[in-house]
């Protein structure tokens, strides 16, 4: 499986690292972003032995600053209603990935969408989240 739309121009500063790239032939699409298609976001299929269950997922990489707005665009598009984010924004004291959530009422603008968090609940061990989005280009 190639992995070659990473490694074009446009696409090298939306990559957290250099070589970590999806695979080109499963990458998610965005399909209204006005900073063209790519994003670092693979479909991955899990079957469930002998049950005919496949469920479908999403991973990528933690956002960047500059690809949050990218990142809420493919939730958005993708229908996503759950997120699990694997890592901590900071680990060492470095940077693995951009707080890509507004705090506990509070609203930020990704993009043309409005993202509002309504519900941030700490447990030792995770921390669970709600979030209302909204696309400001739509009047409802």
């Amino acid at each position: 499986m190639t992995m070659n739309d990473c490694r074009l121009p446009q696409n090298l500063n939306k990559n957290r690292y250099r070589d970590v790239c999806p695979y080109d032939a499963t990458r998610v699409h965005l399909v209204s972003s006005p900073n063209g298609d790519y994003i670092n976001a693979n479909y991955v299929n899990m079957e469930i032995p002998s049950s005919g269950i496949v469920n479908r997922y999403i991973a990528c990489q933690g956002p960047l600053a500059h690809t949050s707005a990218d990142h809420w665009l493919m939730v958005w598009e993708q229908l996503c209603t759950h997120i699990v984010m694997l890592t901590t924004t900071i680990e060492r004291g470095r940077a693995k990935c951009h707080q890509y959530w507004p705090r506990l009422h509070e609203s930020h603008e990704y993009g043309r969408l409005l993202v509002t968090c309504i519900r941030d609940r700490e447990t030792p061990n995770c921390s669970y989240r709600e979030f209302a989005v909204k696309d400001r280009t739509v009047r409802y």
